[in-house]
């Protein structure tokens, strides 16, 4: 087990998705990827950000926290273009099949019926 020290917006931010330490392996994935750039140098600490400690399983190798704070700032702030890109491409293949699905089943003479809600 280990921790690293994160601001709680971002602490806040992990827990509500359910997925903290996939987030994090997934932002330093991007982060290595190329997809943004963070400072060479950790910024001066603001006195209403405390740090807090979050617990993972395995910490980033070759990654402080104060890199991985900073990291999670900018892959919060911008969106995932290349996971978008295949998602978009995944769900138009979807919506394709189910389109000539029912194209099927509408020339095959099927009739598709909608049951209304009886609340009496």
């Amino acid at each position: 087990m280990s921790s690293v020290r994160l601001r709680q917006d971002q602490i806040d931010r992990l827990r509500a998705s359910g997925m903290g330490a996939a987030i994090i392996r997934h932002a330093v994935m991007r982060y290595r990827r190329g997809d943004f750039v963070i400072g060479a140098q950790e910024k001066p600490r603001d006195k209403q950000n405390i740090l807090r400690v979050f617990a993972i399983w395995k910490k980033p190798k070759g990654i402080e926290d104060w890199q991985l704070r900073e990291i999670l700032d900018c892959h919060f702030a911008k969106k995932d273009a290349i996971l978008q890109a295949r998602l978009r491409k995944e769900m138009e293949a979807v919506e394709r099949e189910i389109n000539e699905t029912l194209a099927l089943m509408q020339k095959r003479g099927y009739i598709l019926e909608q049951e209304a809600d009886d609340e009496t």
